[in-house]
């Protein structure tokens, strides 16, 4: 992996919308960037590590990509999202090169391949349809 924008959710936040919090988390991300700037990036969900272990409860959507549109065009607009800032978790942004723990691939695909049926998926699709 190379560059990776990890963005941290509270579930406990999360849960306080209606639905999954997968949903939720996809649908927060995808109403504040817009699908042009994920087109052909790999987005990654899960737990974090210290949340499967119980030492806290932390959920987070990753973005890998070039640098420098992760930094200019991507965290400014989770940054100043107050949707997402209402439902964060410190930190609430991290560039990295690697995440420790089980992820799920989120599939963007709008031609219907894949696995449609991932919440943070259609969280993602709701937002930008």
């Amino acid at each position: 992996m190379e560059n990776i924008l990890l963005i941290r959710f509270s579930i406990e936040k999360l849960n306080e919308l209606p639905g999954p919090y997968a949903f939720q988390k996809g649908f927060l991300v995808g109403k504040a960037v817009p699908e042009r700037f994920l087109k052909g990036l790999k987005v990654f969900e899960g737990d974090t590590l210290k949340t499967l272990q119980g030492e806290e409860y932390v959920t987070f959507v990753a973005i890998e990509g070039d640098y420098a549109l992760l930094k200019e065009e991507i965290e400014p607009r989770i940054v100043l999202n107050e949707s997402i800032a209402q439902r964060k978790a410190e930190p609430l942004v991290r560039i990295v090169n690697e995440i420790r723990g089980p992820i799920s691939e989120v599939n963007l695909a709008q031609d219907g391949s894949g696995t449609e049926s991932e919440w943070c998926t259609k969280g993602f699709l709701y937002a930008w349809n």
